[in-house]
């Protein structure tokens, strides 16, 4: 059997006896949320693709349920929130319900991608400071920034948005003086029309 598969059996029975501990329903939408949860494997997440993932997979499940279901799945230790907001916060199926111990993210602003860093050697050191009266369990530490993809489009984005300016800067000038010789040109006339009109 498959890691992701045995992760997302786990994380059915837990599932199961934690709606049965809080006296909530066990609804076919719920399960059908964790069922599509399940396929994405250990991955991140943002709520967009599984909203997504899930009209692909034609589920009827309202946008509410969703929601619900997902902090259901957090406050059960189903799922771990990895940052973001809204359609771009993002989660992960936990690893049989406990939490990881120290973890390093970069999210970009973006696109909300998360990208999981190895190196959590600065998480492991915030989670050895003493903190009176607490004992810290778990710790994420996540970065915001832009990914390469964004940072490209944003570069893209301004040399554009710099040569749109520079054509406007070099047509400014002779469309100046443009007008300024139709106004020359008009007054010439006026002149020339002055001399049998009056002005």
């Amino acid at each position: 059997m498959s890691e992701d598969r045995r992760l997302f059996l786990a994380s059915r029975g837990l599932l199961d006896a934690y709606l049965t501990a809080h006296g909530m329903r066990r609804t076919p939408e719920r399960y059908a949320v964790l069922t599509s949860i399940g396929g994405l494997g250990r991955r991140v997440f943002t709520t967009s693709e599984l909203e997504t993932l899930i009209d692909s997979e034609e589920l009827r499940v309202s946008r509410a349920t969703l929601y619900n279901a997902l902090a259901t799945f957090v406050d059960a230790g189903l799922i771990e929130p990895c940052g973001g907001d809204g359609s771009r916060r993002s989660f992960r199926l936990s690893p049989g319900g406990e939490r990881a111990e120290a973890r390093c993210q970069l999210v970009c602003s973006g696109c909300g991608k998360v990208k999981d860093v190895r190196d959590v050697s600065l998480v492991r050191m915030i989670m050895q400071v003493r903190y009176p009266g607490f004992t810290p369990e778990a710790g994420l530490m996540t970065i915001s920034g832009l990914c390469g993809d964004c940072r490209r489009r944003v570069a893209r984005e301004k040399a554009r948005a710099s040569k749109l300016k520079a054509a406007e800067d070099r047509k400014e000038p002779s469309q100046a003086m443009g007008r300024a010789s139709s106004r020359a040109a008009g007054a010439d006339k006026k002149i020339t029309k002055g001399k049998t009109t009056k002005k």
